[in-house]
């Protein structure tokens, strides 16, 4: 599957879990109506968010993110390239943040960091 050129680095892991205020008891979530808590893990980013189960084509329960620079170029390119486009670009925390799916129907996010920084 072609992966957007150029793909940075990769840029946040999303963790879910059923109960999102056990799982991180002493944190704040940036998003509270999102359902999610992100934190910094060096120079990749951890996003734990809630989830009943799984998404339809989200066979992990940990997809990656890579970043890029511009999600929205992004995703044309791949739509001119026959990738399955999941979600279109929307933003995610104040960052745009698109869905694609690998051969293997596994979720792929492509992520662009609001600050413009990279992993």
């Amino acid at each position: 599957m072609p992966l957007p050129s150029p793909s940075q680095a990769v840029d946040l892991v999303v963790y879910g879990v059923r109960d999102l205020a056990r799982a991180v008891a002493d944190a704040f979530p940036e998003c509270p109506e999102c359902r999610r808590v992100e934190f910094a893990a060096g120079p990749v980013a951890l996003a734990v968010v809630e989830v009943a189960a799984p998404a339809p084509g989200h066979h992990g329960r940990a997809p990656v993110a890579l970043a890029v620079p511009d999600v929205r170029a992004a995703v044309a390119a791949l739509h001119g390239q026959g990738v399955r486009v999941l979600s279109e670009p929307a933003e995610s925390s104040g960052c745009p943040t698109a869905a694609i799916s690998d051969p293997d129907g596994n979720r792929l996010f492509l992520h662009q960091r609001k600050d413009g920084t990279a992993a």
